[in-house]
């Protein structure tokens, strides 16, 4: 658009523009927010500084006319429709009759060479389209013509009409006393005091509401719209100029023209108001998306450093639980160990010593990896209710590493038959003998009768006996040993494992940390670039309206 349909406003409006779409961008990176009560305020935030900035824009680019520009805004009832009938004889059907709702959009009317312009009652029951339709018009006129009935203007009862009243842009009242009179009353010469009554209180009451919209010298005209009707009807002058309407009439006629003239004042006046209320408003987004930075900064702290916490008090419980299981692994191959060595067959012990020591190992390995992943959903469970995190659940599996298979070596010695033997027991000391060796059979079969013979045969074998004791001995010591590194390499490779198994929460606490540091940064970016757009609209503003 050129730069004089803008009042010479372009860059201001290109300003607006970007900031309308940088808010847009904010609202779609920030509508997922962790925080659905932080994200609801950063919207209601985003929404007021839209509102805001989309008026100043349209005020921006509003082209202006020659005609000077009335606005009529007034609580439903109060008269607008009769005026605009008592001002140039049309729309004598739209007038209301009773509480009903008579205009629904606004009407532009000329009068006396001014566009006049009939909006809707305001502050009706579920009349929020008619507010809004009544506001957006009065944002564009150069005279606000607030028709108040003498009935309602208590403070609390024009609210609406407040809210309808831009800054800067003057005030004509048009107080309608809705005083009637019968047929005997009219024929009379009523008095202006029983026409208008409590002219003072009605004034002091108008002035007091319009002060809160820093509206401080407002024209104030008193009408009898409704005695004004009748003698337009009847023709009767006489009522006409005792309704007030004649007066009124040239004095908004006045304040219409000396308003027009002002305009381009009045206009550089609710420019750079609603340029200020753009950047105040614009101010409060971009100081929450600081104080949401800073908050990310210090929740990423805190994360960072339980998890951390969580690490080690994982790790710990991980060590503690191996040296609990491994201890346990160790005791039961001992326990396999003292068996074999008194086992007299050496494929039964050497299959003993083994599946204990692999049982063993196997249980252990459970024990430690049940006692991980609870250890590990303690602390991940400690992270979510802590952060409001959603992290899978970790599975910790540890795989069980093979055990060598360590044999004893050497024959096995019947202990039972060495036992007799070393207590003199002839027949088994003739079974010993035939165990031990096959050399003594001989002298076995002559020992059967003699038994020197027999001692004598003990005594030979007891080093035997002895020998292969200290054997078995050494070889189920070599066994246990075997098994015993094999165990501890096993721990080292199930608490490695089981360590490993962090790895997906810290990866995942990772991804969250990234994130948030990802967010700090667009936090921090959005609140210094709608800071600078808000220094680029002011300057705009004040140099558009110089």
């Amino acid at each position: 658009m050129p730069a004089d349909a803008q009042g010479g406003n372009a860059k201001a409006v290109d300003v607006a523009g970007r900031l309308l779409a940088m808010l847009d961008e904010v609202e779609a990176a920030t509508g997922q927010e962790d925080e659905p009560v932080r994200g609801a305020s950063l919207k209601l935030q985003m929404a007021r500084a839209r509102e805001v900035i989309e008026g100043l824009l349209a005020e921006l680019v509003r082209p202006r006319g020659d005609a000077a520009r009335v606005v009529c805004i007034g609580r439903t009832k109060a008269g607008k429709s009769t005026l605009r009938f008592v001002l140039t004889g049309e729309g004598a059907d739209g007038i209301g009759q009773g509480g009903q709702r008579t205009t629904s959009i606004p009407i532009t009317y000329r009068w006396r060479d001014i566009d006049v312009v009939d909006t809707p009652g305001v502050g009706a029951y579920r009349g929020a389209v008619d507010d809004a339709s009544a506001l957006t018009a009065a944002a564009d006129a150069d005279l606000v013509l607030w028709v108040a009935g003498s009935d309602s203007q208590q403070p609390a009862t024009v609210t609406p009409v407040l809210q309808a009243i831009a800054s800067g842009i003057p005030v004509f009242v048009l107080v309608n006393h809705k005083q009637t009179f019968t047929a005997e009353e009219l024929a009379s010469d009523l008095s202006p005091a029983v026409i208008f009554s409590d002219v003072g209180g009605q004034e002091a009451r108008i002035r007091t509401v319009l002060a809160r919209v820093d509206v401080s010298d407002p024209t104030i005209a008193h009408v009898n719209l409704w005695l004004a009707q009748r003698g337009l009807a009847g023709e009767d002058q006489r009522l006409l100029s005792q309704s007030g309407v004649p007066a009124a009439e040239a004095a908004l006629a006045v304040a219409a023209a000396e308003a027009h003239a002002r305009r381009p004042a009045t206009a550089a006046a609710v420019l750079r108001a609603r340029a200020a209320d753009a950047a105040a408003a614009t101010h409060v987004v971009a100081a929450t998306l600081r104080a949401y930075k800073r908050e990310l900064v210090a929740d990423r702290r805190r994360l960072r450093d339980d998890t951390e916490a969580a690490a080690d008090e994982y790790g710990d419980e991980v060590r503690h639980a191996a040296a609990n299981a491994f201890a346990s692994a160790t005791t039961q191959v001992v326990a396999a160990a003292r068996y074999a060595a008194k086992e007299p067959h050496r494929g039964k012990a050497q299959e003993h010593m083994r599946s204990e020591a692999v049982a063993a190992s196997k249980q252990a390995h459970v024990s430690l990896a049940q006692t991980a992943e609870g250890a590990a959903e303690k602390c991940r469970q400690q992270l979510v209710d802590g952060h409001g995190l959603d992290l899978p659940i970790l599975q910790v599996r540890v795989e069980a590493p093979q055990l060598p298979e360590a044999s004893l070596e050497g024959d096995p010695l019947n202990a039972r038959a060495a036992n007799w033997v070393a207590r003199g027991v002839k027949g088994a000391a003739a079974v010993a003998a035939i165990a031990l060796t096959d050399r003594r059979v001989a002298s076995l079969l002559i020992g059967l009768v003699d038994e020197r013979t027999v001692d004598n045969i003990r005594n030979d074998l007891a080093p035997t006996v002895e020998g292969e004791l200290t054997k078995r001995k050494a070889s189920v010591d070599a066994a246990k040993a075997a098994y015993m590194t094999a165990l501890a390499q096993a721990r080292t490779c199930a608490e490695d494992a089981v360590r490993a198994g962090w790895e997906p929460i810290r990866r995942s606490i990772d991804a969250v940390l990234n994130a948030r540091a990802l967010r700090i940064e667009a936090y921090a970016m959005w609140s210094a670039q709608l800071a600078r757009l808000v220094w680029e609209l002011a300057s705009a503003a004040e140099s558009g309206t110089d």
